[in-house]
């Protein structure tokens, strides 16, 4: 059994785990308080021998509010995570992010919905022709949608 704690009195709250084509554990999810954030996500990879390779903290840098509800693996590593960051204006972004094997960010999407007022994500499936991403969207006030995004590699 491997664990990770960003730092004492933190509590980290693992929403979801993925295997790599190496045999790799991704765990993805998110925690508080961090040591500069008021809610971060997390993504934590382990080798197949249980060795810690790397961790990834994120999080919007004016509210210090982001977190990880799904990640999905490559069978060549790369690492999907979907989840939501909290915006400047008080709004939650739909962001799903890639990362490379050794954990670099390969790029970053941050989506507020057809109307900008927000929105996230909350399930990934990598398929033949790209990945998919399901979530919510807000559409008024007090409306909201379901979200199928597709993006394609």
């Amino acid at each position: 059994m491997r664990t990770w704690l960003e730092k004492t009195g933190t509590i980290e709250y693992p929403e979801a785990r993925a295997v790599d084509g190496e045999v790799n554990a991704v765990v993805a999810g998110s925690g508080n308080p961090g040591v500069v954030t008021w809610v971060h996500g997390f993504v934590v990879k382990w080798d197949r021998r249980g060795a810690r390779r790397w961790v990834r903290l994120s999080y919007n840098s004016l509210t210090k509010m982001a977190s990880w509800s799904d990640v999905v693996c490559s069978s060549a590593g790369a690492i999907w995570v979907g989840g939501s960051s909290k915006t400047s204006g008080g709004d939650w972004t739909f962001r799903v992010r890639r990362y490379g094997a050794a954990g670099a960010t390969v790029w970053t999407s941050d989506w507020m919905g057809f109307k900008g007022l927000g929105g996230g994500c909350q399930a990934l499936c990598l398929g033949k022709t790209g990945l998919f991403a399901g979530g919510s969207y807000q559409t008024a006030a007090a409306g909201v949608n379901a979200a199928a995004v597709k993006y394609i590699r």
